[in-house]
């Protein structure tokens, strides 16, 4: 037993990270046709998150503990929070809570991986096969109309291949333009399996998608474009995309209705400005006690509005919210941020407001984690050329 332990506490945190991104898309997908076919969740998703978020914690039991503490003072703020509700430790609720647990667990896993270039190198491979595995399916799902591949339940269009939910393949999609922006720099323009990314995510059908996008092109046209007439044409085309963008959401018949009956505000939101009036603030007003505001709590997830930090603060109230934001701050971002990636993450960050579901969504912290690690790799070898031109 105690040879199984020492091994397992020389384990690199990204020879580990490898096994969970495989684990989550190949279960992910099962779960979806699953779902789409058999009409009910796979087990073995709620399994594979257990499995993780237990080898995840242990890992950092025994290798630095006291990285633990931002996650006991989270549990501090559940439990306190529930204290004070009426109903309180429901079954629903912790679950829901065990998502942002998992989450940040996670982050912190990968705070500060030994970065092993062969490894990432792995890592990256497998990230960009599963990019383009995903992306052709999306295609097939378009062309033969296939029901279990579509984004949404029901009328919408969209089509997000094997993920389960919509905000996951946004985030994932996002992820991986900024993986592929950060990895292959200009070059990128001649990648196929960018394309392929890109022209699948067109079919996705989720508004944050298509915003990404035209900041993404947007960017990298006013960046590396010197031209003056280019750059004229180019502000001209992405006019067009929004006006042709626009106009195909506008009639397209659910939007049409939203519009017409709520406004544009709630449209855009996709509800969640009614949801935030109508479930989150009366819940806030019958059910919080003064303490509440400081450490969250509520009883079931359905009174989220879905937009992010709001939601954030409803499960863990103020000082959650900071010890959480803390958290991943400090330990995501333990690398150089260019100017690039400064926009970027920035992109990402003002589409999470308007998506939610970042935080609460066990795959997003593991396409994150990819990210990093290949942004790590990318400075490592940045930093080794610069060391062998000074050291000639």
């Amino acid at each position: 037993g105690m040879i199984l332990l020492q091994k397992f506490k020389s384990l690199q945190a990204s020879s580990l990270i490898l096994y969970f991104l495989l684990m989550f898309f190949v279960v992910e997908g099962f779960n979806k046709i699953f779902f789409f076919t058999q009409g009910e969740t796979f087990f073995l998703q709620k399994l594979t998150k257990f499995l993780i978020f237990f080898i995840a914690g242990f890992y950092l039991l025994i290798n630095s503990p006291k990285k633990l503490i931002s996650l006991l003072i989270l549990f501090l703020c559940f439990v306190i929070g529930q204290f004070f509700l009426e109903e309180s430790f429901t079954k629903i609720s912790l679950i829901a809570y065990s998502r942002y647990f998992f989450f940040i667990l996670l982050i912190i896993f990968s705070s500060k991986p030994i970065v092993n270039i062969a490894t990432i190198s792995r890592i990256e491979k497998i990230f960009e096969t599963l990019i383009v595995i995903n992306s052709i399916i999306i295609i097939l799902g378009l062309i033969f109309q296939l029901d279990y591949l579509s984004t949404y339940h029901g009328g919408r269009f969209g089509y997000n291949g094997l993920f389960m939910a919509s905000s996951i393949s946004t985030y994932f999609y996002i992820t991986a333009f900024i993986y592929y922006l950060n990895k292959y720099k200009l070059q990128v323009l001649s990648r196929i399996d960018w394309w392929l990314a890109i022209a699948a995510s067109c079919f996705i059908g989720t508004k944050s998608v298509y915003l990404s996008l035209f900041f993404i092109f947007g960017y990298l046209g006013f960046t590396f474009i010197r031209n003056r007439r280019t750059k004229i044409l180019l502000t001209i085309l992405l006019v067009l995309l929004v006006i042709i963008g626009g106009y195909i959401f506008l009639s397209s018949g659910i939007f049409k209705t939203i519009v017409k009956e709520d406004g544009w505000v709630t449209a855009i939101l996709s509800h969640r400005n009614q949801a935030l009036q109508e479930y989150t603030l009366p819940y806030i007003e019958q059910n919080w006690s003064i303490f509440n505001y400081f450490v969250g709590g509520i009883d079931s997830p359905g009174i989220r509005p879905q937009l992010e930090y709001i939601d954030l603060f409803l499960f863990f109230g103020i000082i959650g919210v900071i010890v959480f934001a803390y958290t991943f701050i400090k330990s995501f971002f333990t690398f150089k941020v260019n100017s690039l990636l400064l926009k970027m993450f920035l992109l990402l960050f003002a589409v999470t407001f308007v998506a939610g579901n970042f935080f609460y969504n066990a795959s997003v912290p593991i396409y994150l984690i990819v990210l990093k690690l290949s942004i790590l790799k990318t400075n490592k070898k940045e930093l080794m050329e610069i060391t062998k031109t000074n050291g000639k």
